[in-house]
């Protein structure tokens, strides 16, 4: 896999890892500033721990996420600026490993949702509250007040969904395939599902 096949955009955050004169590795928090296929990497550093001094040839150990996985990659600076907003120029990155935690890539929403659960008897839970998190081709993430038993095979999820460019009131069949993490956003919401 290449560095410019995962699309990363300008702008992106990402951890650097550098050995520093206490020949300790330190995190350095930086962000993609834009690249040349084949040739290099622009990045301007946010962070750096002041044990850490920059020069060119210094090996470095970067990592970063985004909506498809985890890239980590090794590589050298090339050029050192300090100006006022430092930034490196880097060596295009090698040994590249890339670790894929979802097949499509998970869109941020915060859309009130209306779930109801039901049984494989054809029982029906009462409506609950709760919220849309995020979407992606094969799925979402939603978070409601109350849990869903092991009884409750499908649930109907009602969302008016708005992304730019679009607007739409829907009821979605689902079926929850696995718990999730609740998010500290909303306390109310204590129970989270994929």
């Amino acid at each position: 896999m290449r560095f410019e096949e995962l699309n990363i955009s300008v702008g992106t955050h990402f951890s650097l890892i550098i050995i520093g004169q206490d020949y300790k590795r330190h995190e350095c928090k930086a962000s993609l500033m834009g690249y040349q296929k084949g040739k290099r990497l622009l990045v301007e550093l946010i962070e750096k721990p002041p044990q850490v001094l920059l020069h060119e040839g210094l090996s470095i150990e970067g990592s970063l996420s985004n909506a498809l996985g985890h890239l980590q990659f090794e590589c050298e600076i090339d050029e050192v600026n300090q100006s006022s907003s430092p930034y490196l120029v880097l060596d295009y990155p090698t040994g590249m490993q890339f670790k894929a935690l979802r097949k499509e890539a998970r869109l941020p929403v915060d859309a009130p949702v209306e779930v109801v659960g039901n049984t494989a008897l054809g029982m029906a839970t009462s409506a609950m509250h709760g919220n849309m998190l995020d979407v992606s081709c094969s799925g979402a993430r939603i978070i409601v007040e109350k849990e869903l038993t092991k009884m409750v095979t499908t649930i109907n999820v009602g969302v008016f969904l708005t992304i730019p460019g679009l607007e739409q009131d829907m009821t979605l069949q689902a079926k929850v395939r696995k718990k999730s993490k609740p998010s500290s956003d909303y306390p109310d919401y204590s129970f989270a599902y994929g």
